[in-house]
């Protein structure tokens, strides 16, 4: 398809050039940038540089709207110039764009010796001032990763300039013209392969010049390259994208040192230090001592050595070490030297990337190919699930003080998500996995069955925290009835705590991971046979209007804590909950009680735009909405018809009765964010005459997963077919646009 579009533009802009071009003239059209190197998209612009001598200038100018205009005509994309070599050079030497674009010209037609010169003098040009210009190649690609971020994670990756795109393999490509550094493009052929076909696929469904490979158009691009779904594209992508990034980082480092070393003062004769048995440190690299004897505890020694020294280590040689033996047997020096490398923290990612590019990662752990470069359809997360487990890791090494066996706790950190990318319950099958991976690692028998414990129920804590009611003593037997000890509470915390901060900071706010230590601590005291407490006490310090209504407001590190209290009376959190929408605060999470004849609520939210009002100004509002002066439904409607529309979620509306031993009818509700959610719901379960004692919000992204107790006006349970009245109540009042 693309070679049949290259061929056609190719054959179309020759016949343009020499109907219009007097022969023997020193003039050539010339393709530079993305049709210089015969890449050429349904939506792509033609980059075309008029080359001519200076005595023909007039002639060229003249030409080139000849030239110029019929392409124009079609509606294709023209990115042009008219320039003699010695411009073309000066401006290349002055900006990198421009000499990336000359590196990659590809002759088309006219004057060939005279396009010859240009192509061999850019090439002297840009080896003679390599590495003037380095500093500033890095700096721009930098920029541009920070502005377009990671493609191996992104859900609506950028295939073009996000880090491990398109444009970083034209930043390779130079860097290999340069003739100083090894780059190995020929590996990353088929990793181009995959990008460059959806973005060709993207350009043909869309009939845009783009590159956002977005959500909603990514099934369509996998039907058309024939995946099966758009987790396999994705998985495809994020894998070539790895790839890239993985040599591109090689590339950068290894011309970077080379760049550092010219200087006389640096030049010495190089030196061998040991740093492991058969390691040792030579030219900033990780490389083998002399006569060494190569199996694969050398190979983990080495990949330990360059993580505890922050040094690479090349690809070539953990290949050479993952050959030297036929078959990897674990054993206990081999298991202690991974765990070993588990702690190194931060280094070990860039390790860990390269023993999985050498292909040692899926020889060590077989059960890690279904993990890598899988998406996380949920919108919380910010990794691939296999990068996810990595940085779980790095955060679990920064615990490790914190628990008797550090050793436990990053082996399960590494294996808690090892069941995801498949149909069943990842904590389950993750849990069978980890068993099977720890008895062949060898680890004792009661090491496993810890393990194993600490993966299945890694989501225990979380779930219940930001679910439940901590005050429900319903709450913290749900928690007890899994764990029997306090050795395995802390690892479990732990555990939490590092992976709650590898997903994000949503999951790793200062809320959320305040509620997992409340209920660890409430936990603690069960399990010691402690009492919990009865019931909380009511915060008389909060200052209260005539009206009964108090309101505070604090920073907190990434947001704010704002604490309500107002007298209780049917609706009243419905009422706060519109409140807060309608001076644009969006909640992020939040927990209401009703304490002595009063709703106490506290809200963690985020301004959606600039900072909150002043906390009297909060208070005035708050009493007018309390005491009915405002119509909540009526402004939030008017807020609501002067936004853009939202656009439905793929993600269904769920409203689950969790079957739970408590004194109250427990109702989750799971659904898009949008404005008045939360309004929405607690009027709709006020105006079923049912009273809402306690409410957990929690924001994931896009999704809200929303938890209140209710009971009936009478103190009891909701029936079953109460039930089903508010569910199908509920349902039918988030359906409304």
């Amino acid at each position: 398809m693309n070679q049949q579009l290259l061929a056609g533009t190719n054959s179309w802009l020759i016949e343009i050039f020499t109907e219009r071009c007097p022969p023997g003239a020193e003039i050539a059209l010339i393709a530079v940038g993305g049709l210089g190197r015969n890449e050429l998209a349904a939506g792509s612009d033609l980059d075309l540089l008029l080359l001519h001598s200076s005595k023909q200038a007039n002639a060229a100018a003249e030409l080139a709207q000849q030239i110029w205009y019929p392409i124009w005509d079609s509606g294709v994309g023209l990115d042009h110039s008219v320039r003699t070599i010695d411009e073309s050079l000066l401006l290349a030497e002055q900006d990198l764009r421009v000499m990336f674009g000359l590196l990659d010209q590809r002759y088309l037609v006219g004057n060939e010796a005279f396009a010859a010169e240009l192509n061999l003098k850019t090439l002297e040009l840009w080896r003679k001032i390599f590495f003037k210009r380095l500093p500033d190649l890095i700096q721009a690609d930098r920029d541009r990763h920070v502005t377009f971020g990671d493609l191996a994670h992104l859900q609506n990756p950028n295939l073009k300039e996000s880090q491990g795109g398109l444009r970083d393999l034209v930043t390779l490509s130079a860097i290999a013209k340069s003739w100083q550094v090894e780059v190995g493009l020929a590996k990353l052929a088929s990793a181009k392969s995959v990008l460059w076909q959806a973005r060709s696929a993207l350009h043909l469904i869309t009939k845009k010049n783009t590159d956002l490979l977005a959500q909603e158009l990514q099934r369509d691009v996998a039907s058309m390259l024939n995946y099966s779904d758009s987790d396999q594209l994705l998985s495809d992508v994020y894998r070539s994208a790895r790839a890239i990034t993985f040599t591109y980082n090689q590339a950068i480092r290894s011309a970077t040192d080379l760049n550092d070393s010219r200087g006389w003062l640096t030049r010495r004769k190089a030196t061998r230090a040991p740093v492991a048995d058969g390691v040792v440190l030579a030219n900033n690299q990780i490389q083998l001592a002399m006569n060494y004897r190569a199996d694969h505890a050398l190979m983990l020694r080495a990949a330990v050595s360059a993580a505890k020294l922050n040094i690479p280590i090349s690809t070539e040689i953990l290949i050479e070490l993952k050959e030297s033996e036929a078959v990897f047997s674990w054993d206990d020096r081999k298991r202690e030297l991974f765990i070993e490398l588990l702690a190194t923290g931060e280094p070990l990612i860039e390790v860990w990337e390269a023993l999985d590019q050498a292909g040692i990662i899926s020889m060590m752990l077989p059960q890690w190919d279904a993990i890598r470069c899988a998406p996380q359809r949920n919108s919380v997360h910010r990794f691939t699930v296999d990068r996810h487990l990595i940085q779980t890791v790095v955060e679990a090494s920064r615990l490790t003080t914190m628990v008797t066996r550090p050793d436990i706790l990053l082996i399960a950190s590494l294996l808690h998500d090892i069941g995801k990318a498949r149909l069943e319950d990842h904590s389950i099958l993750g849990a069978n996995l980890a068993r099977d991976i720890t008895t062949v690692m060898g680890f004792s028998k009661l090491d496993q069955e810890l393990i194993e414990l600490l993966v299945r129920h890694h989501l225990l804590l979380p779930e219940t925290a930001t679910k439940r009611d901590l005050d429900d003593p319903a709450t913290v037997s749900l928690v007890t009835a899994q764990i029997k000890s306090q050795f395995v509470l802390n690892h479990l915390h732990q555990l939490t705590i590092a992976d709650a901060q590898a997903t994000s900071p949503i999951a790793s706010s200062n809320w959320r991971l305040n509620l997992i230590s409340q209920l660890v601590e409430l936990v603690k005291k069960t399990l010691v046979g402690e009492p919990l407490p009865i019931e909380p006490e009511l915060d008389l310090e909060l200052p209260l209007n005539s009206h009964g209504v108090g309101i505070a407001i604090s920073t907190q590190q990434d947001g704010y804590l704002v604490t309500v209290s107002v007298p209780d009376s049917p609706g009243a959190l419905a009422k706060i909950a519109g409140f807060l929408s309608l001076q644009r605060l969006a909640v992020r999470s939040a927990k209401t009680k009703t304490i002595a004849n009063r709703a106490i609520s506290y809200w963690y939210v985020l301004p959606l735009f600039g900072e909150a009002h002043e906390v009297d100004l909060l208070r005035s509002e708050l009493t007018r909405v309390i005491t009915g002066a405002v119509d909540i439904a009526v402004q939030l409607a008017a807020q609501e018809n002067s936004q853009f529309k939202r656009t439905d979620s793929a993600a269904p509306t769920k409203v689950l009765f969790p079957e739970v031993d408590s004194n109250y009818t427990i109702i989750e509700v799971r659904a898009s964010d949008r404005t008045g959610l939360l309004y929405r719901i607690a009027a709709t379960i006020s105006a079923q005459h049912l009273d809402i004692f306690a409410a957990i919000v929690a924001t994931y992204g896009a999704t809200v997963d929303d938890v209140f107790y209710v009971r009936t006006k009478e103190g009891a349970r909701l029936s079953p077919t109460q039930s089903d009245l508010l569910g199908q109540a509920i349902m039918a009042q988030l359906a409304i646009g």
